[in-house]
């Protein structure tokens, strides 16, 4: 049997371009505040548990958690001081907008529970990865393919 499948352009299309990515672990220390920030923010907290302050409200943010932080978004994040998260991140340009859309009803207050996926883990390690290795040609283009791969995967885990 053979199949085929045609990839048609889309307006709702993924154009977000990778700024820099990290992993945090188990640092009771960690903590972020800013004004308009220009980047978007993506946070997987895997394990521990954390504070989120967005847009006027103090959320709770425990291992399974993934939050969204839109650009210009004032905001403020910290690990828990007993019981600190681990945490990967990305920052990336971009408008999330209609991302977000195809999260609903999932997400609340820019925050998603997934649970535990190690899927998601692999995406992000792939992007620090690939980014540590810039010496590589073409590491920014691989880059965002990780980025929009992991966007993909944490759609799929909400299915």
């Amino acid at each position: 049997m053979k199949e085929s499948f045609t990839s048609k352009k889309t307006d709702n299309e993924l154009d977000f371009s990778l700024c820099i990515a990290g992993h945090f672990k188990n640092d009771p220390s960690h903590g972020i505040e800013r004004e308009n920030f220009p980047e978007n923010i993506l946070i997987y907290c895997v394990k521990g548990s954390g504070t989120l302050y967005l847009e006027s409200e103090n959320i709770g943010i425990k291992a399974g958690d993934i939050f969204f932080i839109k650009e210009n978004q004032s905001h403020a994040y910290y690990a828990d001081k007993t019981d600190p998260w681990e945490i990967y991140w990305v920052h990336f340009t971009g408008d999330i907008s209609s991302y977000l859309k195809c999260l609903e009803p999932h997400i609340r207050s820019g925050v998603l529970h997934i649970g535990y996926h190690p899927e998601i883990i692999l995406k992000f390690q792939n992007i620090l990865t690939t980014i540590a290795r810039n010496f590589i040609p073409f590491s920014n283009s691989f880059a965002n393919a990780y980025l929009t791969l992991l966007l993909q995967q944490i759609i799929l885990s909400t299915k």
